[in-house]
C-alpha cells in the first residue's frame, strides 16, 4: 500500500443488514462516495471470511500524502455520510458511537502487503507483510497495538484474519 498513514474501521452491522442489501450498498453508495473524497487515497471495504477479532467488516481506508487523518474527518460531508451509516446499518444507532464502529489511525512502519487482491490476511501479531502501528483512534478503542497485512491468501498461522473484498474503487 503506497501511503504511510491509514484509518482502520472494524465493525459489526446489524443483523438483518445483509437482507436488506448491505453490500450491494456498499458497492453503489459507500464506496464511491469514501473514494470521491478529499485526501482520501484509496478506501476498500472487507468481511471476514475467517478468524474472530470481535468483528465482522472492515474498511481500510488510505490517506494521501499531503493529507492527515484529522484533514480526513473534518470533511463535513463525510461526518454526515457517517452518521446517516449509523441510522441505516449500525446496530445501535442513537447509541455511543462506539457501539456501531471503530476507527484507529496507524502508521506504515515497513514491509510490503503485494499487489491488491480480493483476499487479504490481517494479521495483529504483525508477522507478515506490510506493518502498521496503531498510533491513535477517532472512535472505539484499538484491538492490538499494531497488526501486519498481505493480499493473496497464502499466509498460514494462528490467530489470523482473513478478509474477502466486497468493495473497491475499480469495483464501486
Amino acid at each position: 500500500m503506497s501511503t504511510v498513514q491509514m484509518c482502520f474501521l472494524p465493525y459489526t452491522p446489524r443483523a438483518d443488514s445483509d437482507a436488506r442489501g448491505y453490500e450491494e450498498w456498499l458497492r453503489s453508495t459507500d464506496n464511491p462516495f469514501f473514494n470521491s473524497r478529499p485526501g482520501i487515497g484509496h478506501y476498500s471495504n472487507w468481511k471476514v471470511a475467517s478468524g474472530d477479532p470481535g468483528f465482522t467488516h472492515f474498511d481500510i481506508l488510505l490517506i494521501a500524502p499531503g493529507f492527515g487523518p484529522d484533514d480526513i474527518w473534518a470533511d463535513e460531508p463525510l461526518a454526515a455520510f457517517a452518521a446517516d451509516w449509523v441510522r441505516l446499518w449500525g446496530v445501535e444507532p442513537a447509541g455511543d458511537p462506539a457501539l456501531n464502529y471503530h476507527c484507529h489511525i496507524a502508521e506504515r512502519s515497513g514491509g510490503d502487503a503485494g499487489d491488491f487482491a480480493s483476499q487479504i490476511v490481517i494479521d495483529p501479531s504483525s508477522s507478515i507483510g506490510e506493518s502498521w502501528t496503531f498510533t491513535g483512534s477517532v472512535v472505539g478503542t484499538q484491538p492490538w497495538p499494531g497488526f501486519s497485512c498481505r493480499f493473496g491468501d497464502e499466509a498460514t498461522g494462528d490467530g489470523l484474519i482473513r478478509g474477502e473484498l466486497i468493495a473497491a474503487p475499480s469495483q464501486a
